[in-house]
């Protein structure tokens, strides 16, 4: 298989269904094989479209790869992103423990007035926690997970994480807001990060967050489990996307069709 897609395709349409969960001599899946393939060679035209194909043949199990994800960030695939982000209609389930931003498809439409949305982090499935386990990288475990929702004036592709600076190479001016899980607190791109910590604004498993905005007033605000906080940013200005940033290994239910009806 060389990111082949028509060839793949042909394969998966063909009767009876082909087992795309048998694995080779070295254990090794169809979709694990496509995707270490692509993460070697970067052809992003032919791969990319064979990993979608596998992703959408085998869903849990793509769901449940600690390293698909990774590597979809890697070579900057907002496309796979998005879709493993949709797996089962708004679960995200993140475990490569790297640091990859997910926004919606398409800014928020023009005339709109306010729009809202949450995001509820829940528990991870057993079998992917210990995946998580065996990727995560990190010295310590945090008490409260790298995660962050917001907004960005460009896909998620372009920037770091929601709230930090652009990257010092960034030609593109995107700018983004955010509310962050293990600080408690709202950052933004374009102002200097607070590293002061609020403890009873953190959040975590169980818990519910969300991101409005108030297109006339061109002001940006949070939400933790139904209350809305008081750090509110304002002058916002540009087309605006959705976001949420994950870093250490979660799973996120999200919902970026909602809109604020007060």
């Amino acid at each position: 298989m060389h990111g082949y897609a028509a060839t793949v395709r042909a394969l998966l349409a063909a009767n009876p269904k082909p087992n795309v969960n048998l694995l080779d001599y070295q254990e090794h899946t169809a979709l694990a094989l496509a995707y270490e393939q692509w993460a070697v060679t970067r052809q992003k035209s032919s791969y990319e479209e064979t990993v979608s194909l596998l992703i959408d043949a085998d869903p849990s199990g793509a769901a449940a790869d600690a390293n698909l994800v990774a590597v979809c960030a890697a070579n900057g695939s907002t496309k796979l992103l998005k879709q493993l982000a949709h797996l089962d209609g708004q679960t995200l389930l993140h475990t490569s423990g790297r640091r990859v931003c997910v926004s919606a498809d398409k800014p928020l439409p023009a005339g709109l007035e306010r729009y809202y949305f949450e995001v509820t982090l829940t528990e991870i499935p057993e079998g992917a926690a210990r995946r998580a386990a065996q990727a995560n990288t990190r010295a310590d475990k945090p008490e409260f997970s790298e995660i962050a929702v917001g907004f960005c004036t460009l896909g998620g592709a372009a920037i770091a994480f929601p709230g930090w600076f652009p990257f010092q190479d960034n030609l593109s001016g995107a700018e983004s807001w955010a509310y962050h899980a293990d600080t408690g607190n709202c950052y933004e791109s374009c102002t200097e990060v607070e590293e002061e910590i609020f403890d009873e604004l953190r959040y975590g498993v169980g818990d519910t967050v969300g991101a409005g905005v108030d297109l006339d007033k061109g002001e940006i605000w949070f939400t933790r489990n139904g209350v809305v906080l008081e750090k509110r940013f304002k002058s916002v200005t540009g087309r605006l996307f959705p976001v949420v940033g994950l870093h250490d290994p979660v799973m996120v239910e999200t919902n970026f069709g909602g809109h604020w009806g007060s």
